[in-house]
């Protein structure tokens, strides 16, 4: 028989959920038989699979130690390093990191170890605040970027706000994501911008397409400054389709200057010899919260920026110069 106190990273979840990712090596048909046979109760008392733990729940699960044993985790290898990236916000329950074009967030074919889930990770291990040896909930991503796309990153330390941010990201009202791009030419449209998107899978690639099952995208669009052949346009996602930026402004003849799959490619290599930029200039901006309720209200009305990375602000103080000069 083991004994488990639900500790606040945990709560929150649904008890079957948790005793999975507890036990990783356990079947899930052995796990409800288990549960059937009630062997396993919370507080002295039997329940169901979606019994929803709480903070300070006391588990018993009568299933013996070796079996239990075979079922166990392995310990995580995490090494001490300093965290690379600037931190723009944390508490005890969410981390906002300004995450740099080029770095992956989860692993890939090519890239499993250098990522920046796992610099979080480290960095939370040895801060005190993450143990996979004592917790099932492992800090998590909120919502990704592309790998060449810069900008505010969010992740949740437990499980309690990671559900509640993603509720957020849900209702645009609640959770505002404003991007920065730097443009081809005069945006042709701003405001409000529709378009229907449809994804080609084998090429990671999103189409504009009018077909009943595309799946609509819109964006609000603002000049912020016009060079000579380039614009700053700020973005505001009002729906959070794969892409969604960089697609809308293609299909406005307006791409953004170093998109590598939705981009003008001779002018991408014409920018990339001025500027040394060889990948989109997309930045996440800010975040901005508006009046919320429960777990995290404290975050209503407050706004999170990530500045420019250097050589992107650069660029923009250029553009500036030579127009200045030529006008």
């Amino acid at each position: 028989m083991k004994e488990v106190v639900v500790n606040n990273l945990d709560s929150s979840q649904r008890i079957d959920k948790y005793l999975l990712k507890l036990f990783p090596a356990m079947p899930k048909n052995f796990l409800y038989k288990t549960f059937r046979k009630k062997d396993i109760k919370v507080n002295g008392h039997w329940v169901r699979e979606n019994y929803i733990l709480l903070e300070n729940d006391v588990i018993n699960i009568y299933i013996s130690d070796d079996k239990l044993l075979e079922f166990q985790k392995s310990e995580q290898s995490l090494k001490k390093i300093n965290f690379p990236y600037e931190i723009i916000y944390e508490d005890e329950n969410l981390l906002f990191v300004n995450k740099p074009a080029g770095v992956l967030v989860h692993g890939d074919q090519n890239e499993k170890s250098n990522t920046l889930i796992n610099q979080v990770l480290n960095y939370l291990y040895f801060k005190g605040e993450y143990d996979p040896n004592l917790s099932t909930f492992k800090p998590a991503l909120i919502h990704r970027l592309d790998r060449n796309t810069s900008g505010i990153t969010m992740f949740a330390k437990n499980y309690r706000s990671l559900e509640e941010m993603l509720s957020l990201l849900n209702d645009k009202t609640l959770l505002e994501k404003t991007y920065l791009a730097l443009i081809k030419g005069k945006l042709h449209q701003e405001g409000v911008v529709t378009i229907n998107l449809v994804k080609n899978a084998s090429e990671n690639k999103m189409y504009v397409d009018n077909r009943e099952y595309a799946k609509e995208a819109s964006t609000f669009f603002k000049t912020l400054k016009t060079f000579q052949n380039y614009s700053l346009v700020e973005a505001t996602l009002l729906t959070g389709r794969t892409h969604q930026i960089r697609v809308t402004l293609a299909h406005l003849h307006n791409p953004i200057l170093g998109d590598e799959k939705y981009g003008d490619f001779a002018l991408n290599k014409k920018f990339k010899n001025l500027y040394k930029l060889d990948y989109q200039f997309l930045h996440a901006y800010s975040l901005s919260f508006g009046k919320i309720n429960g777990y995290l209200s404290y975050l209503s009305k407050q706004k999170f920026v990530a500045k420019l990375p250097l050589n992107k602000a650069k660029i923009i103080e250029e553009l500036d110069e030579k127009t200045c000069k030529s006008q």
